[in-house]
């Protein structure tokens, strides 16, 4: 592993109980970078009596003391550590064991890098305007559904669905009304549905429900009360809409695949369509 100038960088020095095995390691040596990451002075002092629970990475290296090996580790501090200057931060260790008593440490702190790439996973599975799940995460989490699909009555149910009058409302009042119009029966969705279900934008004005552990006699009654949560919006100039939610329903008893179940939902989010015209 290269140096980096933010790294910091810790000699430990086994302590050993009477019968000869590390039992705590102290800091022997560190440079300014790792005191910039503990937050204070820690020459001296013993790991575990310093940083109890906290020192996760204390095993790991009581293991290596004596071996001449290497490890590599995570370390998230999501919690509440006893030290608060590693609160919300995620350090990557490099250990190294050196003659019989020294573990030297590597500590990188990767917080931001982490951050910037939950974000960017984030981003790759949401939709930006909505900020529900985009039509590839609702795809994986189909997928997820059907592989835990129970082996009983319950099942998983599909709603594709799009808006009535939602061109219009672009016509008459400009696409940001229709961005707040999609930002609303968001909310609507979201608002109706219980906890652990999945409402995804599916593209354009189509939205995507995702219900596990539904038999099939509730299907229809679900699909019926997503549509009446979603009853017209009022636009930013105070206008209510007459936009309203058309649902197509698939349950599992029609197809075992996740395709299968969106073509059929689909034919009959038209089929419903039809009928309200």
């Amino acid at each position: 592993m290269a140096d980096h100038p933010e790294d910091g960088l810790v000699v430990h020095e086994a302590v050993r109980d009477p019968a000869g095995r590390p039992v705590d390691l102290r800091f022997a040596w560190v440079n300014r970078a790792l005191e910039r990451i503990a937050g204070r002075p820690v020459t001296g002092l013993l790991v575990k009596e310093t940083y109890g629970d906290d020192a996760v990475l204390l095993p790991a290296m009581l293991e290596l003391v004596g071996t001449g090996g290497q490890a590599v580790h995570e370390v998230v501090f999501d919690g509440d550590p006893l030290d608060p200057a590693l609160r919300g931060r995620t350090l990557t260790a490099y250990l190294t064991s050196v003659g019989e008593d020294l573990v030297v440490a590597q500590y990188r702190d990767v917080s931001s890098e982490r951050r910037l790439l939950q974000r960017l996973e984030h981003l790759a599975g949401h939709d930006d305007l909505t900020g529900l799940p985009n039509r590839r995460l609702a795809v994986e989490h189909l997928e997820r559904a059907m592989r835990r699909l129970p082996r009983s009555d319950a099942g998983v149910l599909v709603l594709l669905g799009d808006l009535d009058g939602f061109k219009e409302v672009n016509d008459t009042h400009g696409h940001a009304a229709g961005d707040a119009v999609l930002r609303a029966v968001s909310a609507d969705l979201i608002g109706a549905v219980r906890a652990g279900d999945v409402v995804a934008r599916w593209g354009g004005d189509e939205f995507l429900v995702l219900c596990e552990d539904v038999d099939e006699p509730t299907a229809a009654a679900v699909a019926d009360r997503l549509e009446a949560a979603v009853v017209g919006q009022v636009l930013p100039d105070g206008t209510r809409t007459a936009v309203t939610l058309s649902l197509g329903a698939a349950w599992t008893g029609l197809s075992l695949e996740p395709d299968g179940l969106v073509r059929v939902a689909d034919r009959r989010l038209y089929e419903r369509k039809a009928t309200r015209v």
